[in-house]
């Protein structure tokens, strides 16, 4: 008999309140979710190595499967944290929030990207675009790769595909 998926549905469940709980311990976004994902999966290592007198050889293709099943939520999880936590609308609406009044959206600017400006992180992010080869700066202009071009048409049609107008 093999090992019952309510185990690996159960600590997807415990996941994102391990990370609310880690939350509550002041430890940074980034932190927080690996040593909650290492977690969870160490803990499913051991319930598979408890059961293995009982399971016989057969128990590494239920870690297998349970690993797999855990790692899926992660993504998933991590999509959706990586937004609440880094997304640049939010973040700067809880600028702005934290600063109830700001005089200028320049002002707004600088208070989100700091004394550099959104011109600084622009340029962060097109940074990032050339070395994941997204993009290329030729004659001081940002172009468009093939690679980066096949990306953008999955990112549309994703995109149109959860209804996500741009």
């Amino acid at each position: 008999m093999g090992i019952n998926i309510l185990i690996p549905i159960g600590l997807t469940i415990l996941f994102p309140l391990l990370l609310w709980l880690g939350g509550r311990l002041m430890v940074a976004p980034g932190r927080r979710f690996k040593v909650t994902s290492i977690f969870i999966l160490i803990v499913w290592t051991m319930i598979c190595l408890i059961l293995l007198n009982e399971r016989g050889s057969t128990w590494a293709w239920s870690w297998l499967a349970g690993c797999l099943f855990i790692s899926t939520s992660f993504l998933l999880s991590f999509m959706l944290w990586s937004v609440l936590c880094w997304g640049y609308t939010l973040s700067m609406l809880l600028c702005l929030a934290e600063n109830t009044t700001v005089a200028s959206q320049g002002e707004w600017e600088q208070l989100y990207a700091g004394p550099e400006g959104i011109e600084c992180l622009s340029l962060n992010r097109a940074k990032v675009l050339v070395r994941l080869r997204f993009a290329n700066i030729i004659d001081n202009n940002l172009i468009l790769t093939n690679c980066g071009r096949f990306f953008a048409y999955i990112l549309y049609y994703v995109r149109s595909l959860f209804g996500i107008s741009t």
